[in-house]
């Protein structure tokens, strides 16, 4: 989602551009409100997102496609933080401003594949057969 990024020389400012173009689902264009609010849902369940916000003074939305992030103090997982899996989707900022500890009732995504809610199953399944048993490695010496 982002396209560029910015930082102070003094590691306590962060300006992120969001890419043009990226739309949730229902034809919306993602905006840096979304990705604040996202960001901040996440964080309240995940301690690396709690630790970045300890050290973050506050994130301002400074158009439809750029955010700042200004830090009390310069800290070095900034990006590490933004990149780890799980941490990387955008919702709508009107979802994302759910409580943190309540399941959201809609889900409209941004990324390749659409959630299809009437086919959903909270089971999960696996399938699989084997036509033949796997063949042995002739590097290893047999019993």
């Amino acid at each position: 989602m982002v396209g560029s990024r910015t930082v102070s020389d003094d590691k306590e400012t962060y300006v992120f551009t969001l890419r043009e173009g990226p739309t949730f689902y229902d034809g919306i264009p993602i905006r840096s409100a979304d990705a604040i609010a996202s960001f901040q849902r996440r964080a309240a369940r995940r301690n690396p997102g709690k630790i970045l916000l300890d050290f973050t003074d506050c994130i301002t939305a400074l158009d439809d496609r750029r955010f700042e992030w200004k830090l009390k103090q310069p800290y070095g997982l900034v990006i590490d933080t933004l990149a780890q899996t799980g941490a990387t989707y955008v919702m709508r900022e009107k979802e994302a401003r759910t409580d943190p500890f309540q399941q959201i009732q809609e889900v409209v995504g941004s990324g390749p594949f659409v959630f299809k809610r009437d086919e959903w199953s909270r089971r999960p399944r696996a399938a699989g057969t084997s036509s033949s048993p796997p063949p042995r490695s002739s590097a290893c010496p047999t019993p």
